[in-house]
């Protein structure tokens, strides 16, 4: 039973957002700025976000040959205006927390090229002229294969706009920057229902705590159909490992291949690695968290063979990360009616992205 207090106190506030990644955390930091005085708290089922803090360590924007794929299904405009809200994203990100509290370096990214994707060269000056158009900047350049010991590949672009970033000094800031405003954010408080009457929502919790709100916001991505069962988002767990330290490690940077599918990066004198999704696409699709070996061991002989050919390497963990894909690869933003809002759907590029989404989703708010 819940004390007086915790009833006239701890139980009632102007808005509730369910999800404490990157989406959730900057809606309810630009909503405190536009609205100081309302009362806010930011819920999250587990200790730590489901993809925010599980991820390989990119502010990804879309590789070249990424691009091209998504071209191929898309207009040219969505994929450009999506490329764009990465962009303006991240310097989002960047603006709000400054580089040094998010571990950020604005070194770019490379993507190796296999002969078989040899063609996707043939347009990257297309791909300039466009994004020239929209952005003011070049974005991709040739880079020199011939310094890297890389194996399988025959060529290198460079992404100029994308960046190596700390996702857990990240999150860390972004906490104590939403909490200093005086918003709430209480992790491992799974939301298990919720229900509306009149203009006011009940938000179910465990332990029979019920929150009461006039406005409710959903960022949990990659596990809005558990709140929401119609909208269209799909799980997609991403395998990452970490090998132990390297001594006189060849490389630095991050790194794509395989059309986005693989990524590695260095960082404190090892290498990370993560993808190989597509190999086992429907085991992927869940909202479970857990290694799946199939996976682990292409990576693990991807590492051997074709990153450190030669070089004793040994690995020292695995983990997992859920990502949230729309049907359309498209973010979803959206005003449910009656004081709901959605925002989910960021395809593995989260960390750039959701910043601007949520900018655009508070916007939607008077």
């Amino acid at each position: 039973m819940l004390s007086y207090w915790e009833q006239q106190y701890l139980t009632s506030y102007d808005t509730i957002i369910v999800g404490a990644g990157v989406a959730g955390l900057f809606t309810a930091l630009l909503l405190k700025e536009k609205f100081p005085k309302e009362r806010i708290i930011v819920l999250d089922k587990a200790f730590f976000p489901a993809a925010s803090t599980k991820n390989a360590g990119f502010a990804c924007m879309g590789s070249l040959s990424e691009l091209e794929d998504d071209a191929q299904t898309q207009s040219m405009d969505a994929v450009l205006a999506l490329f764009e809200k990465r962009f303006r994203g991240l310097a989002l990100l960047r603006a709000t927390l400054g580089d040094d509290r998010i571990g950020y370096s604005a070194n770019g990214s490379y993507e190796l090229i296999s002969k078989r994707d040899i063609a996707v060269l043939d347009k990257l000056d297309d791909w300039n002229a466009s994004l020239h158009a929209v952005l003011g900047q070049q974005a991709f350049a040739m880079a020199d294969i011939g310094q890297t010991q890389f194996q399988g590949f025959v060529a290198m672009t460079k992404n100029l706009m994308e960046g190596e970033i700390n996702t857990g000094l990240m999150w860390h800031a972004l906490c104590d920057k939403v909490r200093a405003c005086g918003v709430q954010v209480m992790m491992h408080t799974p939301v298990l229902a919720h229900e509306k009457s009149g203009t006011t929502y009940t938000v179910m919790l465990d332990d029979n705590v019920r929150l009461r709100c006039r406005r409710l916001i959903f960022c949990a991505n990659a596990f809005m159909q558990q709140l929401l069962p119609s909208l269209s988002v799909v799980p997609a767990r991403g395998q990452v490992l970490i090998s132990k330290p390297i001594s006189g490690l060849p490389f630095k940077g991050i790194y794509h291949f395989d059309r986005g599918y693989y990524y590695f990066r260095e960082i404190d004198g090892r290498v990370l690695f993560g993808g190989g999704r597509q190999l086992d696409k429907a085991g992927e699709t869940t909202m479970q968290q857990g290694l799946n070996e199939q996976i682990l061991e292409d990576l693990k002989l991807k590492l051997q063979e074709i990153i450190l050919p030669g070089v004793p390497v040994a690995v020292d963990t695995c983990w997992s990360g859920i990502m949230g894909f729309s049907n359309t690869k498209l973010p979803i933003c959206q005003d449910l009616g009656d004081n709901c809002f959605v925002l989910a759907g960021f395809g593995g590029m989260g960390v750039a992205l959701a910043p601007y989404m949520a900018k655009e989703l508070v916007g939607m708010i008077s």
